[in-house]
């Protein structure tokens, strides 16, 4: 009888623990998400650092995290980048740091690191606990030149540099200023931070070119950088980022794999402008940690690049990208080209037979069945009086790039709803 009593315990203890396994189950453990990251795009020889230098660079994550790792690459680079220390810091202001925050980064427990060409690498976990839109300062000493080095040539953001043999665990900024002419604001062999969440969350990517990498022009050239809004996170996915963290508090980060002048179905003409969106998609979206969502806004240095603009063969290689995509399991938005009519006065992007090709392509967006949705980002940032321009106040003067407030009516367009 003992054995009878017994059994009803023993068949509630086998529930119990089927229950838990399957809670378990349902609510994994929250793994690494991406935070922040930026696609590899070139390497350039102005980039070439004199020897014993420490690099500064700024970046802002879009996710909390209870801890951190960093990701470093030469995807492009000839050189072996010999990185003899590695910090990272919650940042006070500038190119210093909050007391308290700074830790060591290590590489398989080492603290040095040989970044040999092609190569990425993530660090070991680093415990420092960071805020949803908090900045932190990462620094990098190199042994000896650091050589040609891959970059992220349009990073918005403004790097320091030191002749400091080693001032990465320097709290202050004493030392550093802007880096050379010429690379005010690349990111330099820094590809990604990923955050480990306390709770489950969702990654989503905006994948593009410099309408994604958030360019501004000046004096009214789309070749003329306004340096006036570096730091100032001013993209569209910077603005979207705080919107979702608004709607959804704690489920979304977002990330950016924007690179300016990138192409969807042809590398480049310049290095720095990068593969073509079809050769770095599983790099720059398949290999994200955490990726779940992806908004696709590219095409227009297809069609303002070409002799002839052809929307058949854009539309083609939109069509594949998504294609990859969903087959990925990634829920796509897919994005309206925007307005260029005058851009380089008339020529290039500006052509109407670019608009032509442009509105075709964007009436075939409008009505595939191939992505889960839509951004009319073109409905939402074209002039009315003149449909193939851009709207005077959200132009940056190029006729082709939007200004600061361009770029938060761009996510401003994004309907939360498809994101729910």
């Amino acid at each position: 009888m003992t054995g009878f009593r017994a059994l009803p315990k023993l068949l509630v203890g086998l529930c119990l623990g089927l229950l838990a396994g399957l809670a378990t189950a349902a609510d994994p453990a929250p793994d690494w998400r991406a935070a922040w990251s930026v696609s590899p795009s070139s390497v350039r020889n102005m980039n070439r650092f004199a020897a014993s230098q420490t690099i500064r660079q700024i970046v802002r994550v879009s996710a909390a995290g209870n801890s951190l790792r960093l990701r470093f690459g030469q995807r492009y680079g000839l050189d072996t980048v010999q990185l003899t220390a590695v910090s990272v810091g919650l940042r006070a202001e500038g190119a210093s740091i909050a007391p308290g925050s700074l830790r060591s980064v290590t590489f398989g427990g080492a603290r040095s690191l040989n970044l040999a060409p092609g190569a990425s690498i993530s660090s070991d976990p680093v415990a420092l606990p960071v805020a949803a839109f908090q900045d932190l300062v990462i620094s990098v000493s190199g042994s000896g030149a650091l050589g040609q080095v891959t970059e992220h040539y349009i990073a918005r953001e403004t790097a320091y540099i030191s002749t400091a043999a080693n001032a990465v665990d320097q709290l202050d900024a004493s030392g550093f200023r802007r880096s050379p002419a010429g690379t005010p604001d690349a990111f330099f062999v820094l590809e990604a931070v990923d955050v480990r969440p306390a709770t489950a969350s969702r990654t989503l990517i905006a994948f593009g070119d410099s309408i994604s990498d958030g360019y501004i022009s000046a004096l009214g050239s789309p070749f003329i950088q306004n340096t006036a809004g570096l730091g100032l996170n001013e993209r569209y996915p910077d603005f979207l980022a705080q919107r979702l963290a608004q709607r959804f508090p704690g489920r979304y980060s977002v990330v950016n794999a924007g690179i300016s002048g990138n192409r969807v179905t042809a590398a480049a003409f310049l290095p720095q402008y990068g593969p073509s969106l079809l050769d770095r998609l599983d790099d720059d979206v398949l290999a994200v940690p955490g990726i779940s969502d992806v908004i696709l806004l590219e095409g227009g240095n297809d069609l303002g690049f070409a002799t002839r603009p052809n929307a058949d063969a854009l539309i083609a290689g939109l069509a594949q990208a998504v294609a990859r995509l969903k087959t990925a399991g990634l829920r796509v938005l897919l994005g309206t080209l925007l307005p260029s009519r005058g851009a380089f006065n008339g020529a290039l992007h500006g052509r109407p037979a670019v608009d032509t090709a442009r509105q075709a392509v964007n009436n075939w967006i409008r009505n595939q069945q191939l992505a889960d949705g839509i951004v009319d980002f073109d409905a939402c940032i074209r002039d009315p009086a003149r449909p193939g321009f851009l709207r005077p106040d959200l132009d940056s003067g190029d006729n082709l790039h939007p200004n600061a407030a361009g770029y938060q009516a761009l996510a401003a367009c994004v309907t939360l709803d498809l994101l729910d």
